[in-house]
């Protein structure tokens, strides 16, 4: 073989990639060696038996550092990026006050703490977050407290030193000056704060988060403006049937340019998932008879089945959905004499006040996730429970709220 044939296939066998697109190679590398995505450990445990199933159902959970992206080929680096694209999570319910908010609450918490503070271990991100209230519901007061509850309890349970309180309100301040909320009243509205988003975040002098990554970008709720969505739908289609073509092709061609809001919003949140490297989590309300989940599943059948609650793409979006509730209050005994109902009164409200939710894999499309999402998932009970009280929110089953579980 000349050189200059040996040159040529030598050269062909060279890989071009831009800095930007080899340092996702490497991020996504790690990515995908933990499963702290978002920071709550059960709902990062079941994102991880969807993306990494194999892996789950062997417990083969990836924890050893001594391999270093290094030493793998660019080949398997890239195959890597492809496998680790960061979540997108849709938390839904057939009804409200069901604790959507609450976990998105707890998840925006752990996106801007700090991984530590005054020795505390708090496992934050120090990040950043981007909050789309449709809803007009997201509470920063509430935010706030959710926030203190959870660096106290952490402290509590690892038996440190009481913070100091200008230190902890400077703490607390600080973290919330990385949430970046927006609330856009209409499609439109919210189709343009998407599109800005990268212009705002990439505007150094914009906002205080510019030395942070994005961690998150969460959408409260996705289904605000489900029914005038639905009306631009209508009257596109109306459009179109009362178009006169002049030709054969031409309803296909005007078809071929008209795209649906639930489109435009899919690809957008896909776009800055993209270029932000962040995970996605909204919210939605199912219009599915379907009732609420149980609280202790065992088995498959036992989960919730909700039919996606938005039509076209966004139907397919989330890597996990989640379907949560609160628990009930069983009703009353028929026939039960006044006086024992009144005994039982106590307890009952005390349940109620305990406020107890479960969240459960959703599992409208089980029959697609093979026997290692399966064996996953039944593993971990198929969801989690938490709790939201006065003071914050609490993970069942965390006795240190700072700690994996």
């Amino acid at each position: 073989m000349s050189a200059e044939n040996l040159g040529r296939r030598l050269l062909g066998e060279v890989h071009e990639e831009s800095l930007d697109e080899l340092l996702h190679s490497l991020r996504a590398f790690h990515n995908a060696d933990t499963q702290l995505q978002i920071g709550i450990p059960p709902l990062d445990r079941l994102l991880h038996a969807f993306q990494h199933p194999t892996i789950t159902a062997q417990h083969q959970h990836v924890s050893d550092r001594s391999s270093s992206p290094s030493h793998h080929s660019p080949a398997q680096l890239r195959a890597r990026k492809h496998e680790s694209k960061p979540p997108i999570v849709e938390l839904t319910s057939t009804t409200p006050g069901s604790g959507k908010t609450h976990l998105l609450y707890l998840t925006t918490i752990h996106a801007i703490l700090p991984v530590t503070h005054a020795s505390i271990m708090l496992h934050g991100f120090s990040s950043a977050v981007i909050i789309l209230d449709t809803d007009n519901r997201f509470n920063i007061p509430r935010l706030a407290d959710i926030l203190k509850a959870h660096v106290v309890a952490c402290q509590q349970a690892q038996q440190k030193p009481a913070l100091e309180d200008q230190d902890l309100e400077n703490l607390i301040q600080g973290c919330l000056k990385h949430v970046h909320v927006y609330r856009p009243q209409s499609t439109g509205s919210l189709l343009a704060t998407l599109n800005a988003i990268p212009t705002y975040l990439f505007n150094a002098g914009a906002h205080h988060s510019s030395h942070r990554r994005l961690h998150s970008i969460i959408l409260d709720s996705a289904s605000a403006f489900y029914w005038p969505m639905r009306a631009e739908e209508e009257l596109a289609k109306l459009g179109r049937q009362l178009h006169e073509p002049s030709d054969v092709d031409a309803p296909n061609a005007v078809l071929s340019t008209m795209t649906t809001p639930w489109t435009q919003l899919s690809r957008h949140l896909r776009r800055l998932q993209q270029m932000f490297d962040c995970a996605i989590l909204f919210a939605t309300v199912s219009l599915s008879p379907s009732p609420a989940p149980s609280l202790t599943p065992s088995s498959r059948r036992d989960i919730p089945s909700l039919r996606p609650a938005l039509p076209g793409p966004m139907a397919h979006l989330a890597t996990l959905r989640l379907v949560l509730a609160r628990a009930a209050v069983p009703p009353f005994a028929p026939g039960m004499a006044v006086q024992d109902a009144l005994g039982e009164r106590g307890k009952r409200q005390e349940v109620v006040q305990r406020g107890r939710f479960w969240a459960s894999v959703n599992g409208w499309d089980r029959e697609a996730w093979g026997r290692e999402v399966v064996d996953g998932l039944r593993r971990m009970g198929w969801g989690f429970g938490f709790r939201v009280m006065g003071e914050g929110v609490v993970l069942e089953g965390a006795e240190d709220p700072g700690a994996v579980l």
